[in-house]
C-alpha cells in the first residue's frame, strides 16, 4: 500500500486543477487499488488511503464476491470486477456490479 500513497500524493495536484507541466490543465484522476483484495479489510485500507475504487478478481474471490462488493459499498468506495469468462460476468452482473472489467488473458494457460 506505500504504492497507493506514492500514487495519491502524485494526482493530487491533478485533483485541485493545477496545470500539467506542459501547461494544459488536469482533468480529475480516480485511483483504483488493484492487488489479491480476499479479504473486507484490505478495502478498509485502501479506502483509508485514498482509493476510489478497488479491484475485485471474480476467479480469485469466488463466492466472497457479493461480501467484497457489499463492503466496497458499505465503505463509500467502486469495486471494479474482473472477469474473464462469460459465466463470471454473468455472475457479477447478478450480484449488482456496476463495473466490470473484462480480461481476456488466460491465467491458465498464459495466453
Amino acid at each position: 500500500l506505500d504504492d497507493l500513497s506514492d500514487v495519491l500524493a502524485t494526482t493530487k495536484a491533478a485533483r485541485k486543477g493545477e496545470l500539467t507541466p506542459s501547461g494544459e490543465e488536469q482533468r480529475d484522476v480516480a485511483v483504483v487499488m488493484k492487488d489479491l483484495i480476499i479479504h473486507p479489510i484490505q478495502i478498509a485500507e485502501a479506502v483509508e488511503r485514498g482509493a476510489d475504487g478497488v479491484l475485485l478478481m471474480a476467479n480469485v474471490v469466488g463466492q466472497q464476491l457479493e461480501e467484497l462488493m457489499n463492503a466496497a459499498t458499505i465503505m463509500g468506495t467502486e469495486a471494479i470486477v474482473e472477469v474473464h469468462t462469460p459465466n463470471e460476468c454473468q455472475h457479477a452482473l447478478e450480484l449488482g456490479a456496476s463495473i466490470i472489467m473484462v480480461n481476456n488473458w488466460d491465467r491458465a494457460d498464459g495466453s
